[in-house]
């Protein structure tokens, strides 16, 4: 029985190895090396829903503006 358990343990590795590998995504950029939206703008959005984090966010964001050149919008979702 000790053999059987180790080909079923060796038989579901397998099998978990090959489902993690069909879930893996391909990295795809265009020509340049560069990705933006969807529409082309390569602006980054970040939803929030807490009001009082906006101007602690903006502030973070206008570093991170500073630093990459991509342009960040807050969206405030009630």
């Amino acid at each position: 029985m000790n053999k059987w358990k180790q080909v079923a343990a060796l038989a579901l590795a397998g099998i978990t190895a090959l489902g993690m590998s069909a879930c893996g995504g391909s990295a795809n950029n265009d020509a340049a090396g560069t990705s933006g939206n969807a529409d082309g703008s390569g602006e980054l959005t970040v939803a929030i829903w807490d009001t009082y984090q906006e101007p602690g966010l903006k502030m973070i964001m206008e570093s991170f503006t500073e630093k990459t050149g991509i342009p960040v919008k807050i969206q405030v979702t009630p």
